[in-house]
């Protein structure tokens, strides 16, 4: 399967977009570490978002989108972490429900974020495929079916769709 890469208008459009809702970010640089690698090494510090992590741009631009369309039901995703509390936190910034399929090894203190941000937690065993079962059972459940956010990633939002499609014709996996 070949991968779609937005074009350089898309990725401008979201960046206008997501701009009020997340920090911006300095760049630094090492001079040890420039040395050591015989190279300029760039560093973007997203560790600086309000979620300790750059997935906060890509779950703020999924819940805007999701938003501009039907935020009836809020938005759905599994995670282990960061994910799950960037797209937290993105929806409690839109005053929208999240629900969170997380792995129930996952580490405590991302479930404390991901909690800390709103959004409820349901929990499965460890494995993408519990992961996507698991999230599956919730979108049919709570009629998430055509508006779900995975992981933001398009791989995955087409596994569950197939995953969705073969459960309302009875059809095996």
């Amino acid at each position: 399967m070949a991968i779609v890469l937005p074009d350089l208008d898309a990725v401008e459009v979201a960046a206008r977009a997501i701009g009020p809702f997340i920090r911006q970010t300095p760049v630094r640089q090492s001079k040890a570490l420039d040395e050591l690698l015989g190279c300029a090494a760039y560093f973007k510090c997203e560790n600086l978002q309000p979620t300790g992590a750059f997935k906060l741009r890509g779950a703020t631009n999924a819940v805007l989108n999701i938003v501009q369309v039907d935020s009836g039901e809020g938005v759905i995703t599994h995670s282990s972490g960061n994910h799950a509390a960037a797209l937290a936190y993105a929806a409690q910034q839109h005053h929208l429900p999240c629900h969170v399929v997380m792995p129930d090894d996952a580490p405590t203190i991302k479930q404390k974020a991901v909690r800390r941000y709103g959004a409820s937690i349901t929990f499965c065993k460890p494995g993408m495929e519990a992961r996507q079962q698991t999230t599956l059972q919730l979108m049919q459940a709570n009629d998430f079916a055509e508006k779900m956010i995975s992981k933001g990633e398009i791989k995955q939002a087409k596994e569950l769709r197939a995953l969705i499609s073969k459960q309302r014709n009875n059809q095996p996996d």
